[in-house]
């Protein structure tokens, strides 16, 4: 007979309810028709040594997973376990549970960028599609991690109401990051101070460009970054650096982009 239920929707093993236990019947047993059950050797219990056997269960179990959600998931499965010593020491009792919230939590993580913003206009999802085209690129690996902060801080700013548009193309040939629903455009940067100091002259002249002699508003963005982070400073010297050359209404602001 086939499983009265579809007992997990994310794996396609599950989707064929005449298949016992994904095809596995050496590893899993199915006593109630309605999940797979795996069989700890030593069982665990509440006496000394099962924390062993719990986390070569765990781990194993996150390796056969990661089938779907790839490498991502084994990095958050460790990091899981990191911080979640009592997995390690024994004192956990239920490793489904554990594996369920680290498989989740990976799974949001593989949610793409372009789902997460369904119902947004076009002129939001092109750029969506763009950024996550380069995240994911092999041509681009030194700069992935800067648009995917970049694509957290569209989606703050699309869950804010605020966002109109992602790499929208400006009249002069340059690309917008962000334009704002009150039609001021932001130049987001993830960058490190001394990245920042070595590009200042760059930055400049783009922002420049795009303020069209001061007829649009341009706001910048440095997203905080968790080593040699740009500081208030570095920002007064920014924002004299433009004033000598006329530009005295740029918006230079620090933002914490996803968790600090």
């Amino acid at each position: 007979q086939p499983d009265t239920i579809v007992p997990d929707p994310g794996d396609p093993q599950a989707l064929n309810r005449y298949s016992y236990v994904g095809n596995n019947p050496l590893r899993y047993t199915d006593p109630s028709g309605h999940r797979w059950e795996e069989d700890y050797p030593g069982g665990g219990g509440n006496g000394g040594g099962g924390g062993g056997v719990i986390l070569l269960g765990l781990l194993g179990k996150v390796l056969s997973v990661a089938q779907q959600y790839g490498q991502r998931l084994v990095n958050w499965g460790f990091n899981y376990l990191s911080r979640n010593p009592d997995v390690v020491n024994g004192t956990v009792q239920e490793p489904e549970d554990v594996v369920g919230g680290v498989a989740g939590e990976a799974a949001g993580q593989a949610i793409s960028w372009v789902a997460r913003f369904s119902g947004a206009d076009e002129a939001i999802l092109r750029g969506v599609r763009r950024l996550e085209n380069a995240m994911n690129s092999a041509k681009w690996p030194p700069y992935r991690y800067g648009y995917e902060k970049q694509l957290e801080r569209a989606y703050e700013l699309y869950q804010a109401g605020s966002l109109r548009g992602v790499e929208v193309l400006a009249e002069n040939g340059g690309r917008y990051d962000f334009v704002l629903m009150t039609d001021e455009v932001v130049e987001f940067k993830y960058w490190t101070q001394t990245t920042a100091v070595k590009r200042q002259n760059n930055l400049i002249k783009q922002v420049m460009r795009y303020s069209n002699g001061g007829r649009q508003k341009v706001i910048i963005e440095f997203g905080i970054t968790k080593t040699n982070p740009i500081s208030p400073a570095y920002l007064d010297e920014l924002r004299q650096a433009f004033a000598e050359r006329g530009l005295t209404d740029i918006e230079i602001n620090l933002i914490y982009v996803g968790a600090p």
